[in-house]
């Protein structure tokens, strides 16, 4: 499986795409990720998750916090 990760800059906003690729001749698969978690890639039309259900500590948050990891609202989400 190869990922390719593409910015996409739309009214001033940067959306990361990554497009997944199988290796086969079929359509790749494309995933939006969530830009208020600039430091991975949480789908944007993922369930709703808390932070035991992510591998992921101490990054950045951006408004709006959908999943509501940055609980004290100081930017850092699922702090230890």
């Amino acid at each position: 499986m190869k990922k390719l990760g593409i910015g996409i800059t739309l009214g001033g906003v940067v959306t990361i795409i990554w497009i997944v690729m199988n290796g086969h001749a079929s359509q790749p698969s494309i995933q939006y990720c969530d830009p208020s978690y600039p430091d991975f890639c949480i789908s944007s039309y993922s369930a709703d998750l808390d932070c035991n259900q992510i591998p992921y500590h101490n990054f950045l948050v951006l408004q709006p916090d959908r999943h509501g990891f940055d609980q004290d609202h100081d930017r850092i989400g699922c702090e230890r």
